[in-house]
Order: structure tokens, then sequence, then C-alpha cells
């Protein structure tokens, strides 16, 4: 692998149950993968042996059994499987009372809470009605990023150059928000690689929902160039 490049895949567990149900699920429910989910996680995992080449011995996933039965079932696609590790710290931010409810039910419920979750600017002390505040949450997610950094990198065995972390929506953005803050300030547009015929994809709406008017949806991707000319 060009220069000794050790990669982390960061996932995000398949299509659960309550996702297809449009209930919030955080760190303290659980939700079984759906028949869609089972899917996803076989063509993930495929994609990463296949397309990815993922060269590792370990697969480390949240404990909860949506990204526990993701993790399995990509490890059952290479042979010999990585070992798989959970982790407590990779649940999602839990969502207290909102938790196994739908978004129509929260707002009736918690109008001024919800109000502020879907203005799209949250403060540190923000907190689901009981459950974590965010800043209760980053904490606990790069703790516990921090110490996989130091056992993975620590590790200087050439089959163990990648990888895969299986989480959750909202612990994938803490981890990507602190990786591009702290590397930013150091290296600044360096940190984002661009290959010959990339795509990156940038979308733009009008600010009308807790989505941001800018989102950005995909960086870096060669996929495209695997096509056959015709």
């Amino acid at each position: 692998m060009a220069e000794n490049l050790r990669r982390l895949f960061l996932c995000r567990h398949a299509k659960s149950e309550a996702n297809e149900k449009g209930l919030y699920c955080g760190g303290m429910n659980e939700s079984p993968l759906s028949e869609t989910g089972k899917k996803q996680a076989i063509l993930l995992g495929k994609a990463l042996r296949e397309y990815y080449e993922f060269q590792g011995k370990l697969i480390i996933s949240s404990f909860r059994e949506r990204a526990k039965k993701t993790a399995e079932i990509i490890a059952r696609t290479f042979y010999p499987s990585p070992f798989i590790l959970t982790m407590e710290n990779l649940r999602e931010i839990d969502g207290g009372e909102w938790e196994g409810k739908t978004q129509e039910e929260v707002g009736r419920i918690y109008p001024k809470e919800c109000e502020e979750w879907y203005s799209g600017f949250l403060k540190p002390d923000f907190r689901f009605p009981g459950g974590e505040s965010m800043e209760e949450a980053q904490k606990r997610v790069e703790n516990g990023f921090g110490t996989i950094k130091k056992i993975w990198l620590g590790d200087r065995d050439e089959k163990n150059n990648d990888l895969i972390i299986v989480a959750h929506s909202g612990v994938n953005v803490i981890i990507l928000t602190k990786i591009m803050d702290s590397e930013i300030k150091t290296y600044g547009f360096r940190i984002f690689r661009q290959d010959n015929a990339c795509i990156n994809i940038i979308g733009f709406r009008e600010k009308t929902t807790w989505r941001p008017a800018t989102e950005i949806i995909l960086i870096n991707s060669p996929h495209h160039l695997d096509c056959k000319l015709t």
C-alpha cells in the first residue's frame, strides 16, 4: 500500500427496524436489523473485501445489537474472519425520553427541545430529556476513539494495517468532526485528498428543515473509474 497508508473504514450500522419505522433509537435502545439492513450489511462487507481490499484483523463495533450484527455480517465475508471487539463508548447518543418515539410524537411532547434540535445550532449543554448532553456524548466518543487509535496505530503488524469501526450516525459525525477539527488546524486544506478524476458531491438546499443548507455528501470517490466504457 502506498506510503504504508493505514486506513480506517468508519461505517454506520445497516438499516434497523427502528429506522424503517421512523423511530428515534439512541444509545439506550435496541433494534434488530431489518431484512433490508441484513442485505445492506452483506453488500458492505463485499465492498470492503473486493473493492477496498481491506487488510486487517479487527473490527471494532458499538455494543448495540444493530451495530454488532452489521459487524458480524461484514466479518463473515472474509476468510479468516476479522476478530470483533465491542465498545461501550461507541454507542449512539442517549436520546433519553425521545427513544422509541416518532418525530411527530417528540414534536408534540417536547416542542421546545425539538425546535432547538431541529434548528441545527446546538449548544454543548443541549440535553435530550432524561438522556445525554451533546458535550457528554462528545467526550465519551472522543475518549473511546482516542483509545482505539492508540491500540491500532501502536500495532506495527502489516496484516493489521486497516481497521473497521461500525457505529452510529451521531458517533460517526463526532469522530469525523474531531479528526477534521484537529488536523485542519495543523495541515489546512491538505487533509483533503483529491485523486485524478475523483468526484466530490456537496448538497445545497434551502434551509427549511433541521438539516444544514450545505451538506458534504461524498469526498474523493473514484468508484466511477471502474465502469466500462461503451
